[in-house]
Order: structure tokens, then sequence, then C-alpha cells
């Protein structure tokens, strides 16, 4: 069965497993993506990531889990991330958001599936 994952960022260590692949990325909406965590999806978001998750839950009532700590993922074939970008939000290490912040802050969802790959000798 294919995994699906929520996170904030992409990193090429999540394809460790392959020497080469194909992704396919598909925008989605706040709807698709509040469907899909209902549906069932493994964060890779830790305790560094707990603001802009706590954004995301106050603007769009989506509620993603947190982890102790930052999960390390692997992604295999048909597995999918889905990863979160926001724009203006600044970098925060000592408080919440504001909900003016939040309010002015630009959120968008986009859903990479690996499509094929290689492993070469």
């Amino acid at each position: 069965m294919h995994k699906i994952y929520f996170g904030v960022g992409i990193d090429d260590s999540m394809f460790d497993s392959f020497d080469e692949i194909v992704i396919e990325r598909n925008f989605l909406t706040f709807y698709d993506v509040k469907k899909m965590i209902k549906d069932g999806v493994t964060s890779c978001c830790g305790n560094s990531h707990l603001a802009k998750i706590n954004a995301l839950k106050q603007r769009f009532g989506i509620d993603v889990s947190i982890a102790d700590t930052d999960n390390m993922i692997s992604l295999g074939y048909g597995d999918s991330i889905i990863v979160m970008k926001v724009r203006g939000l600044p970098r925060l290490t000592d408080r919440e958001y504001t909900e003016e912040e939040i309010a002015d802050a630009e959120f968008s969802f986009s859903l990479y599936t690996i499509v094929s790959f290689a492993i070469v000798p």
C-alpha cells in the first residue's frame, strides 16, 4: 500500500532509495488536504514546525499531528508527500503567530508522488 506523508518541505534525502526517479507534482486545495489528512497521513512535522502547523489549524481547521522529533522519511514507489508552503510568516522561535499574520499569509499545498524509478547497479 502506498503511503502519504505531510510535511513543510521536501528534501533530497527522502529519495535515497533510488538512483533516478520521476516525480509527479499536483496542486491541492485546502479542501483536498483536509480530506486526505482525515483519511490518514503520516506527519513528518516535529516541534520546529509547531507554529506553522498551529497556523494551519487556526486558518483552515486542518489538524496535523506533531512528533516529538522531526521524522526522517524515505519515499518508495507510489508514495506521496503533501508539502505545505507558507509565504508571509516570519521565522519564529519564541512565540505563536498573531491572527493578523495568519490572515495575511499565503498557504499553498502540493502533492509530490513517485511515479517511476530506477536503481543503477
